[in-house]
């Protein structure tokens, strides 16, 4: 997937997420909200309609993810949990809106659809990596203090029987140890790391002691790392070394951080 057309997709993946405001927009006038049945069954309907669409869409977003066979499945997978992003900030305003008026909508035998839009929208497919278990775990994760065994026990008990709570809590990191050399300088470079450890008095005084120090934390040979920071710190000598020249794995590194969140504007160069 060319950058063009994978700008194209992050900002297609926005406007389907916004789709998801439409759903329940406005807070119930609780002294005024007194509906007839078919107003209940026609909200009932529209609810159902616009997440129909919406996951119709969605889904089409995220295959389009992973049939792309330019895309390494690792990257495919940050991306994806990159995009699913905007997806749970808006579900989670649509979700908590119902969430203030249940107790209301309760009292009066009203039907409340947070659980409803909640089991919907964990059933969605957006790909092989965002599974119903990662979703649910991540809105719990952001609503720590809601009772959700309580509240959704039907949902949770569809989950895979193993302790929820340290599924929440296990972090699914990428793994990008496997990086070559160069492109664990790169990766320094572009995020400013690079800079900031050259403007301490040890390493502006001595390349060495910078090599050194990053063949501690990156596990490559300092000597090796050397022979890369020396074109990078001195334009006067032979940049054939220089991380920064190779142009496909400067590319490289730059495509892994966009799809983490990371923007262009964000680069040092």
């Amino acid at each position: 997937m060319k950058p063009e057309q994978l700008q194209k997709l992050k900002e297609r993946n926005l406007r389907i997420a916004r789709l998801l405001r439409r759903v329940y927009v406005k807070p119930i006038d609780i002294d005024n909200y007194n509906p007839s049945e078919d107003y209940i069954e026609r909200e009932e309907t529209y609810i159902r309609k616009i997440l129909e669409v919406y996951s119709t869409n969605a889904s089409i977003v995220f295959s389009e993810i992973e049939t792309d066979k330019k895309f390494p499945i690792k990257q495919k997978k940050l991306l994806s949990k990159s995009m699913f992003v905007p997806h749970l900030k808006h579900f989670l305003k649509v979700w908590k809106k119902m969430i203030n008026n249940k107790k209301f909508l309760q009292s009066r035998q009203y039907p409340t659809y947070d659980e409803s839009i909640l089991n919907l929208f964990s059933n969605i497919d957006f790909g092989s990596f965002i599974d119903k278990e990662y979703i649910i775990s991540r809105i719990i994760e952001e609503n720590k203090d809601f009772d959700f065994l309580s509240e959704y026990p039907k949902i949770i008990s569809t989950l895979p029987k193993q302790n929820l709570k340290e599924n929440i809590e296990r972090e699914n990191l990428l793994d990008f140890s496997d990086n070559k050399a160069t492109e664990k300088i790169i990766f320094l470079k572009k995020l400013g790391v690079l800079d900031f450890l050259r403007d301490k008095d040890l390493f502006r005084a001595s390349t060495n002691k910078l090599a050194e120090y990053l063949s501690a934390v990156t596990g490559e040979k300092s000597t090796t790392l050397q022979s890369y920071l020396n074109p990078i710190v001195s334009a006067n000598i032979s940049q054939k070394n220089n991380p920064l020249s190779n142009s496909k794995n400067v590319k490289k590194v730059e495509q892994i951080l966009i799809n983490s969140g990371f923007s262009n504007k964000d680069f040092t160069s």
